[in-house]
């Protein structure tokens, strides 16, 4: 396995380190498929390219709709681009989405639920 992630680390972009590894993971025995996806440095990969997409939530902090559609063409493209198969597929689209789907998901809610109203009652006069 040193030699899948040393490959990995000696690309010159994220998306390319994350292109190997998942080259590297369709190639692999089961045993090595397993303990790839549960190595630290997998899941730093992973993070890394989501966490460059994610910038784009920074950027269109006052618009999450626009942001998020930002971010998925930005996956469909690393998606497209490097050929990616569906495990660092899932893998990079769990990362990148985690959080921004329950943030919308309540933000969603809180327009659906009715403020509360008062239930003082005034006394007629």
């Amino acid at each position: 396995m040193e030699d899948i992630f040393a490959e990995a680390k000696s690309q010159p972009d994220h998306a390319l380190a994350l292109q190997v590894l998942g080259q590297r993971y369709e190639a692999a025995t089961e045993a090595v498929r397993k303990t790839l996806l549960a190595d630290p440095r997998a899941k730093n990969i992973v993070a890394t390219v989501a966490n460059d997409v994610n910038k784009v939530f920074a950027a269109e902090a006052k618009n999450s709709i626009r942001a998020a559609g930002l971010a998925i063409r930005s996956v469909v493209k690393i998606l497209t681009t490097y050929d990616l198969k569906p495990t660092m597929a899932g893998a990079l689209l769990d990362e990148t989405f985690k959080g921004h789907v329950q943030a919308l998901v309540r933000s969603k809610m809180a327009l659906l639920i009715p403020p509360r109203r008062s239930l003082h009652v005034r006394a007629k006069s």
